[in-house]
């Protein structure tokens, strides 16, 4: 259900709010099948906090895919881009 609402691509505040619930959802419940949802958010998203919450959580889980990884080293948000060097760094 969440994927449809973000593949009908809302405006920036729906994603922004849908993306806040379901990452609460996640810290909360860790819902099976969720992370294809996270994925679709992160690249649907362009805030800048929900997308660093949304990498957060996949560098905790040890789970970021390569593809949204590469896409970190270049993000606006620097915060981000030391977490996921670090993140390689950590893996080396």
């Amino acid at each position: 259900m969440i994927e449809r609402v973000v593949v009908a691509e809302p405006d920036e505040t729906q994603h922004h709010w849908i993306t806040t619930e379901v990452i609460d959802l996640y810290r909360v419940m860790k819902p099976t099948g969720i992370v294809h949802t996270m994925q679709l958010l992160y690249a649907a998203n362009r805030c800048l906090m929900c997308r660093r919450s949304l990498v957060d959580i996949f560098v905790q889980e040890n789970s970021l895919p390569d593809w949204m990884a590469e896409e970190c080293l270049w993000d606006a948000n620097l915060d981000t881009r030391e977490a996921v060097r670090a993140y390689f760094a950590q893996r080396a």
